[in-house]
């Protein structure tokens, strides 16, 4: 899965569920900036800002354990 497909698929997602998952991978707390910035609810989907930063700022093992587990 390339990065525009995840982008496309984790922009359909609610934007606090997405920084759950990147949190179980990373295992340590999620950029709070980018959660405050996008004043995300649990029912609203993030902008695309948002994720374009929080994809870009993941090493290639966290996208693809992020791709497992959207797979999955």
């Amino acid at each position: 899965m390339k990065n525009e497909q995840l982008l496309l698929r984790i922009s359909e997602m609610p934007y606090e569920d997405l920084l759950k998952k990147v949190g179980d991978i990373r295992e340590a707390r999620v950029d709070a900036r980018a959660a405050s910035a996008n004043k995300a609810t649990k029912k609203t989907k993030p902008k695309k800002a948002a994720v374009d930063k929080l994809v870009d700022t993941m090493t290639a093992d966290e996208k693809a354990k992020l791709i497992a587990l959207l797979e999955g």
